[in-house]
């Protein structure tokens, strides 16, 4: 009994000194922050003297995660490295997660074996799954890549974990497979468009040249890259202090639909850069979108007078202006967007809006132009089927109700014409 305390004893002392021992690693370095915005560079410094002072793990964490968030890749994987030994649990799997996606910039070979470890500390994250799929296809090792999918799928079933079974099973040649969960991934998410374009290509390796075009025709051929959802990424991102990293966000949160988040990194955008255009934009956008017409106007009047040939400005005040019952101005607007840029979607989509009820054939004629670029644009078919119903053409309405609940069944507007049609 006495020696079995004992031995509890020694290792405690153990375990105190190495933690001690860890804690006293040398000061980390701070990097070259020559030409760095100043915004960047106080940052990066608050961090550095934060760990110099407390030398811990959670401090060596944040340490890793700034530099890691303004690209001193190399950096952030020896800071990452430092800080493990000294985290614990949720914390060190953060550590080995993020040094794994770090690694990923400089050595992919060696992100897979970071990543791995990480596994050995949580295996319900999905992102880690789909990211270790990524880089073993990227490797050429598709047997671990469809395990690593197979585990993020077992999770929960989504178009990511989807797109990335259908580029496994192309990779191993097995065609009829790939489309079988391209269509999976598609049935769960429509809108991803890297999925999309890749069913495109599949089904026309396959000869289905009908259903090929088709697709494509509704949702293009671009294959823009449609990133997993990635919380823990995203949190080490968002403590980039540089302006093009705020302004990303901005965008992304507008994207997402997230108004509030896109405005307040608009506006601190604007922070650093009061006067600067396109966080004027995305600031205005954002409080359009929030409902606060009359602030929205009052950052993007000026910024129009600012930038009178910019397309883009010129359809968000339209917009906005519209949205206020300030529809003729509006149509001006759109009027000069449209000579600057004539095949802007919104721009043709909008003027079908305004002009709906005063002239019907014009909407219509906008209405169906976006259609045929867009078929997928459902708002736009759902304006369409209330112009045709206006009008008396019931059976063209009820066509376009009948494509929009095709593809959204629970969508509220359709059926609530659909129940109109029907009386």
């Amino acid at each position: 009994m006495k020696s079995g305390l004992l031995a509890l004893v020694v290792l405690a002392a153990a375990l105190t000194w190495w933690f001690m021992e860890a804690s006293r690693k040398p000061a980390p370095a701070l990097p070259d922050l020559q030409g760095l915005e100043p915004a960047v560079k106080q940052v990066i410094e608050d961090a550095h003297r934060d760990v110099v002072d407390n030398p811990d793990g959670p401090a060596r964490l944040r340490w890793a995660k700034v530099l890691h968030a303004h690209d001193f890749f190399s950096e952030a994987v020896e800071a990452y490295g430092a800080a493990e030994p000294l985290l614990e649990g949720e914390a060190r799997f953060e550590a080995l997660y993020l040094e794994g996606c770090a690694w990923e910039k400089l050595e992919p070979a060696r992100a897979v074996a970071v990543l791995r470890r990480a596994c050995e500390e949580r295996t319900d994250y999905r992102p880690l799954w789909l990211r270790l799929g990524a880089l073993d296809l990227q490797l050429n090792r598709p047997d671990e890549a469809r395990k690593d999918f197979e585990a993020a799928n077992a999770l929960r079933e989504d178009a990511h974990s989807c797109l990335g079974l259908g580029r496994v099973a192309l990779r191993l040649g097995r065609i009829d497979q790939a489309r079988r969960w391209l269509e999976k991934g598609r049935a769960l998410d429509g809108g991803n468009q890297e999925l999309n374009a890749l069913l495109v290509t599949v089904l026309r390796r396959q000869g289905r040249l009908e259903k090929a075009r088709a697709l494509a025709a509704e949702v293009g051929e671009a294959e823009e890259k449609s990133p997993f959802p990635d919380p823990i990424q995203v949190e080490m991102l968002a403590l980039g202090a540089s302006f093009q990293n705020r302004l990303r966000f901005a965008i992304e949160y507008l994207k997402a639909g997230d108004f509030v988040q896109a405005l307040a990194w608009a506006e601190k955008c604007l922070s650093s850069r009061p006067s600067d255009g396109d966080a004027l934009l995305r600031k205005g956008m954002a409080l359009a979108r929030l409902g606060r017409l009359p602030e929205a106007l009052v950052v993007l009047e000026p910024l129009a007078r600012r930038r009178p040939d910019d397309a883009a400005v010129l359809e968000e005040l339209a917009s906005a202006l519209a949205a206020s019952g300030k529809g003729v101005r509006a149509l001006q607007l759109l009027d000069r967007a449209l000579k600057i840029e004539p095949n802007r979607v919104h721009a043709h989509y909008l003027r079908g809006v305004i002009l709906q009820k005063a002239r019907p054939l014009e909407s219509e004629s906008e209405l169906r132009w976006v259609i045929g670029r867009r078929p997928g644009h459902l708002d736009a078919r759902l304006y369409l089927a209330r112009v045709l119903e206006s009008v008396g053409r019931k059976e063209e309405a009820r066509r376009e109700v009948e494509a929009i609940l095709s593809r959204r069944p629970e969508h509220r507007g359709a059926l609530a014409l659909k129940a109109k049609l029907d009386r």
